[in-house]
């Protein structure tokens, strides 16, 4: 059984070795600023942000070991440069994020996409897009 704390890194680790041509510098656990707005911010950034435990019952009546599922929100922040449009580059991070973790797994359980991309949020050329993965793990009360 992992922690909380090592199945975020778990987590993390899983983005960072996607394809996505962002750099590793540019991956981390999300601050809660909304990239988009922000002048001096680096582009394309992937911020990861934990957003819920879902507890299931436990494996065995009175045991501390329960099923609960890690729901993950995947945040790309991109911009529409010299280089191309930022919406464009956001859908191509969330296709190689897509290929990358839902084959993967944390502590021998499969990593599973939930729903549709989402546009969060777009200001001046900027955007943000998310996405959800869940991921089962067992957790000791």
């Amino acid at each position: 059984m992992l922690t909380r704390q090592q199945h975020l890194d778990a987590f993390l680790a899983l983005v960072k070795a996607a394809n996505t041509g962002v750099p590793d510098d540019e991956v981390d656990v999300w601050d809660g600023e909304d990239l988009t707005l922000n002048p001096d911010a680096a582009f394309p950034h992937i911020a990861v942000s934990l957003d819920r435990i879902s507890n299931g019952p436990p494996l065995e009546a009175g045991a501390d070991t329960h099923e609960a599922t890690y729901l993950y929100d995947v945040l790309v922040f991109t911009e529409t440069d010299d280089f191309g449009d930022g919406q464009t580059r956001a859908l191509t991070i969330l296709d190689a994020l897509e290929a990358h973790l839902t084959t993967s797994s944390i502590d021998g359980r499969r990593v599973r996409m939930v729903g549709d991309e989402e546009l969060m949020a777009a200001h001046r050329g900027r955007y943000c897009y998310a996405q959800s993965y869940a991921v089962p793990a067992l957790v000791s009360r």
